[in-house]
């Protein structure tokens, strides 16, 4: 009798985190500062480390390689806003450059994150509208935390990894 094959073993899927999450190794990032507003159609946007805010209001835009710092403001705002459809996030960072119970990741609807590394903000994605997003193989991680805040009366702040408004069409995984 012939022995049976052994199948080779598959190799253990690797977990979420720094090592595979993020800004790909390697990728050298341009520094910029000032926020920035897009307003064209299908615009690509790659390996930029960016001391400012993103504004999306065109469809069609992807963010890839990049650093996402926010204009380190200490008014409500979050680091990406995206009022247009079909953005695209990939393996990116984003955080507050300032710290503050006010600043969010990513808000808004009609968005793709894949591969993205969310970290010291309140809420690293606000989904609210229409709904659309997909939030893929992404480390969401590190909120800010505040226990007392004079605009919730001394209370604590009320920090989500994703906070859903309002929307449908959502698929994390």
């Amino acid at each position: 009798t012939k022995p049976t094959p052994t199948p080779t073993p598959k190799p253990p899927t690797p977990e979420k985190g720094p090592a595979n999450v993020g800004i790909p190794s390697g990728v050298k990032l341009k520094k910029t500062t000032g926020n920035m507003y897009i307003t064209k159609a299908g615009t690509v946007v790659d390996g930029i480390d960016l001391y400012g805010r993103v504004i999306v209001q065109a469809p069609n835009v992807v963010i890839k390689n990049s650093f996402i710092r926010g204009d380190g403001t200490t008014k409500k705002t979050p680091v990406v806003l995206n009022q247009s459809t079909d953005l695209l996030i990939k393996d990116s960072e984003i955080a507050a450059r300032t710290p503050h119970p006010d600043v969010l990741g990513v808000i808004g609807s009609n968005f793709t994150l894949e591969r993205v590394n969310i970290h010291d903000v309140l809420d690293p994605v606000h989904i609210f509208g229409e709904g659309n997003v997909v939030v893929k193989d992404s480390w969401l991680h590190g909120n800010l935390h505040f226990e007392s805040l004079p605009e919730l009366n001394g209370g604590p702040s009320h920090d989500d990894s994703i906070q859903i408004i309002s929307g449908s069409n959502i698929v994390i995984t």
